[in-house]
């Protein structure tokens, strides 16, 4: 009997129904998941979480042993990223009279527009005829497969933060948060990405619009990943292309 295919499923955003941005010690503090009845506390230990530093190491973790402050992290990665092209706009404002446009790091870190992206990767799901090993197996590898593509695709524009493999839910999925940024007009890196609002390329400019990527996770017969998703960074998916290599939007 033929085995039916999983589903990749790719969830992304910056913020939740409340617009409120999202909190990533729910990811990686382990002390914020004690006492929720979705959670299998007697698997925690399955978990891994990384931690990526400023020099583009990460630092590895293991479940069961508390895990980390990410948004103590984050916010610090948000200083050394974006603070001296905050002080100079800051400063921009103040010369100007307006004041009132001026902000604090945890408010562009906080701010849904700035804050930064968190993208949920899985593969199947409780009913599916693949067993949760290789299930797992293979969405790490087709994540990892895609993060060493956008790195090596758009450098310093995309700086990954953390990711979270979590093991104790109904269905094993990976956390990945990333910021976004790109140098003014005067030459300090900043926060504001802006959405591409329609299809294109336009491979030259300052602001990273929109990014499509292959996301290979689905099987077919000889349990090969193979289906393509692609979506943009306000989490719409987008109609799949015919193997469309990754690509990042730029626009002036």
């Amino acid at each position: 009997m033929k085995r039916k295919p999983d589903k990749a499923s790719v969830h992304n955003g910056r913020a939740n129904a409340k617009g409120m941005a999202y909190n990533p010690n729910h990811n990686t503090l382990e002390q914020s998941r004690v006492n929720q009845p979705h959670i299998d506390q007697e698997r925690i230990h399955l978990n891994q979480y990384l931690q990526y530093m400023g020099d583009g190491t990460a630092i590895g973790h293991r479940g069961g042993g508390g895990g980390y402050d990410s948004r103590k992290h984050e916010l610090e990665r948000y200083r050394q990223l974006y603070g001296k092209g905050l002080e100079a706009r800051n400063q921009r404002y103040r010369a100007s009279g307006h004041r009132e446009r001026v902000k604090t790091m945890s408010q562009v870190y906080r701010d849904p527009k700035t804050a930064p992206m968190e993208t949920i990767f899985q593969l199947g799901n409780k009913r599916s005829e693949t067993d949760e090993q290789t299930r797992t197996q293979v969405m790490v590898g087709a994540w990892g497969d895609v993060l060493q593509h956008l790195r090596q695709q758009y450098g310093a524009n995309l700086i990954p933060l953390d990711a979270s493999l979590h093991r104790e839910e109904t269905t094993d999925h990976i956390h990945f948060r990333f910021a976004l940024g790109a140098k003014d007009k005067f030459g300090h890196f900043i926060e504001k990405i802006e959405l591409y609002p329609r299809e294109g390329r336009k491979l030259s400019g300052q602001w990273i619009k929109t990014i499509h990527f292959k996301f290979p996770m689905y099987y077919n017969d000889n349990n090969e990943a193979s289906c393509a998703v692609c979506f943009d960074l306000n989490g719409n998916f987008l109609p799949k292309k015919s193997n469309d290599e990754s690509i990042v939007t730029l626009s002036r």
